[in-house]
């Protein structure tokens, strides 16, 4: 498949909601919009960072990637720190649990070319956690501080870090990791409002995010349950974060990024229909074929993409059914394309927000 370019239907769209977004500076670190793409295990490739780029996100994070795969010289680490000429306002995101293998790893990322380096201090799963990383390190914050001046004195480019509130929700320390962000001169710290324990479960608590934004001296970026574009909205309107990162919400509704400036009485009714969604899985499945260079890597990436953005139209059970039964990303592609031909303009997609999605982890 050639370079996909958006119809002139679907970017005029895009441009008009583009022109609704603040640009926001975090400390050193700015931002084309409030709204940022969250880091995500296996799904924030280049690809998808540039498809959201496209789609108003106003900056991103690589998923998480470990220092000693940097380290060691791995090759399919070393390929997942590629960035690609024409994206933006990216950050590197490493895991470690080692100061000075964290302090190497970040030296050599930051000769790829990235905005800013971000450590993990959230990432809840057992084979990150178990080596002592991610999520481990709330609850040792002397190590996290060993870490965090460590990588600090290696690199020159901005240092932020993406933390969760805690270890379980008796063990809350947000604060403190902020407190000791502003003593290290970090530039924001990224607040995923759920405990180590939560995994992905129940609900993000927001009041605390707020309090932590309200009684911090650098930006708070919240994270978690941003899904909807209502709820997204209310937050650029009343939060105390400077801005926030959107992370599951945009799997299921690409445009996201932008329909959370849709004004509540607009001048311009913008609706985005099933053919726009067709448009969004051409343009990914376009960016996958410059990016990778196995033909079942693409096709495992267009299935999973594609059963994420068909959730919540008529008939994705089927599709979902029918898609693990093809081989070959030109087929998927091909009954993709049969498949929304089939849906009319005016349909739009119904999506239960309260039931569990990627609660396995992902970042």
């Amino acid at each position: 498949m050639m370079e996909y370019n958006f119809s002139n239907k679907l970017q005029e769209k895009i441009d008009y909601l583009n022109q609704k977004k603040t640009p926001v500076c975090l400390g050193r670190v700015n931002f084309s919009s409030k709204l940022i793409l969250a880091p995500l295990a296996s799904i924030t490739d280049v690809p998808y960072r540039l498809l959201m780029q496209d789609l108003g996100s106003g900056g991103s994070v690589t998923e998480l990637i470990s220092c000693h795969g940097i380290n060691y010289n791995n090759e399919k680490t070393i390929k997942m720190l590629k960035i690609n000429e024409a994206e933006k306002n990216v950050g590197i995101q490493l895991f470690g649990e080692n100061p000075n293998d964290m302090a190497k790893a970040a030296v050599f990322c930051e000769k790829l070319g990235p905005h800013f380096i971000d450590i993990n201090v959230g990432c809840p799963v057992k084979k990150v956690v178990g080596k002592g990383a991610g999520a481990a390190l709330l609850k040792d914050l002397q190590l996290l501080q060993k870490i965090i001046l460590a990588v600090k004195k290696s690199i020159s480019i901005p240092l932020t870090l993406k933390i969760r509130t805690g270890w379980s929700k008796n063990e809350l320390v947000a604060q403190d990791i902020a407190d000791m962000a502003v003593d290290e001169k970090i530039e924001f710290i990224c607040l995923h409002g759920r405990s180590k324990d939560q995994l992905y479960s129940g609900f993000a608590n927001w009041d605390y995010i707020e309090d932590i934004a309200k009684n911090t001296k650098i930006p708070v970026v919240g994270n978690g349950d941003l899904h909807n574009a209502q709820f997204v909205r209310m937050k650029l309107q009343t939060s105390s974060c400077g801005a926030f990162m959107l992370g599951r919400g945009p799997l299921r509704n690409p445009f996201l990024f932008l329909e959370s400036f849709i004004p509540d009485t607009t001048e311009r009714k913008i609706f985005f229909t099933p053919a726009d969604h067709l448009e969004v899985i051409n343009k990914l499945y376009s960016y996958m074929q410059k990016f990778y260079e196995k033909d079942r890597i693409i096709e495992i990436q267009l299935k999973k993409h594609a059963l994420w953005i068909t959730a919540g139209f008529p008939g994705a059970s089927g599709l979902r059914k029918k898609l693990f039964t093809l081989s070959g990303h030109l087929n998927v592609h091909n009954y993709l394309v049969e498949y929304f031909q089939l849906l009319e303009d005016n349909i739009s997609k119904h999506v239960n927000h309260d039931l569990p999605f990627l609660s396995g982890g992902h970042g």
